[in-house]
């Protein structure tokens, strides 16, 4: 599934070359979007050789280009799936 499909379906603004803010392990991290695959993203972590997946809307934080928080782009579900 395409960067398109990513946006579309999970309302996020995913981009290639796109930063984020990732939360899952306590403290943030910054990296950056490096492709789309299976309906996930592929990030590679600020200091981390390697891109890593991730789910469009688990504890990530889309960033504009000066470094703030996207204004429509910041989804953070406790539960990706919604359950509790």
């Amino acid at each position: 599934m395409s960067m398109q499909w990513v946006r579309d379906h999970y309302s996020v603004p995913a981009k290639r070359g796109g930063r984020v803010s990732y939360t899952g392990d306590g403290a943030a991290r910054l990296g950056t979007i490096t492709s789309a695959r299976h309906g996930g993203l592929r990030i590679r972590l600020d200091g981390d050789k390697h891109p890593m997946p991730f789910h469009p809307t688990w504890e990530l934080e889309y960033l504009t280009e000066n470094g703030h928080a996207h204004p429509h782009g910041f989804i953070a579900h406790p539960n990706p799936e919604g359950e509790a």
